[in-house]
């Protein structure tokens, strides 16, 4: 900085004021700053610092002392939960194989349930067909007594046109023979009478034992009405049986 040029003697003596009043600011500021009062802030400056240390230092051990019962806390948790767990694993073992066992009690009490229903139900169906296969074949039975009385029938009246082809050529031989002519022909009639009646009997009876095949065939007719029927039957073959065995004594004693 370019000092100002001196003019004159007034100027020598600002000057002169200005070097002197430099050093004694200088002087007056280092005093302040070594005075009692500042002394004293900086001891309150030192005091706040030791302070703000001691409560920084408090803190610090707080959070020490702190993470330290969070850290306890923490492992007896951890040991908690691991007595836990493992008591809650043998609790869960004990369920589990509880379970199992009931589930196993239960299959095999459904096993034993389960055969002993599919032996009833077996036992019941083999009735069942053995049932079955005796209604099947009691109407094979019956169709086949059927055909037995049929044929035995047949055979009746093949001897029955048997017998009156012989009849009727014993008449035509009578016819020509003179005196016994009139009493072949009155025994002829009386003889042709005799199988009208044994035709009609034969006719009923073959009726009868149609309706008694039938009655015994069916299973809507009960066994009260088949009774009947069959002593119905005896009582009407008796008859005619009585009948006929009268008319054959009659002819017998009329011819020989």
């Amino acid at each position: 900085m370019a000092r100002p040029e001196r003019q004159g003697g007034g100027d020598r003596s600002k000057w002169n004021y200005y070097a002197f009043l430099v050093p004694m600011l200088g002087l007056a500021a280092f005093g302040w700053i070594w005075s009692k009062e500042f002394q004293n802030e900086t001891e309150e400056a030192k005091v706040e610092i030791n302070h703000q240390a001691l409560v920084s230092q408090n803190q610090k051990l707080k959070e020490e002392h702190c993470y330290m019962r969070v850290e306890s806390v923490m492992k007896l948790s951890q040991n908690q939960g691991w007595i836990w767990s493992k008591e809650s694993q043998k609790e869960i073992k004990e369920a589990k194989d509880k379970y199992e066992k009931t589930i196993k009690t239960i299959q095999k009490d459904l096993d034993v349930k389960y055969r002993q229903t599919l032996s009833e139900n077996r036992r019941e169906t083999a009735h069942l067909e053995l049932d079955l296969e005796k209604e099947k074949q009691r109407p094979h039975g019956y169709r086949q007594a059927l055909a037995s009385q049929s044929r035995q029938l047949e055979e009746e009246r093949r001897g029955m046109r048997l017998e009156r082809e012989a009849l009727e050529n014993e008449r035509t031989r009578l016819r020509y023979t003179g005196p016994g002519g009139t009493l072949f022909h009155e025994a002829l009639e009386k003889e042709k009478e005799r199988e009208r009646k044994a035709s009609l009997a034969l006719k009923d009876v073959e009726y009868r034992l149609v309706e008694r095949q039938r009655a015994f065939c069916s299973i809507l007719v009960p066994r009260v009405r088949r009774v009947e029927m069959e002593k119905d039957l005896l009582v009407s073959y008796g008859q005619r049986a009585s009948s006929c065995t009268s008319g054959d004594g009659g002819r017998s004693q009329g011819y020989f």
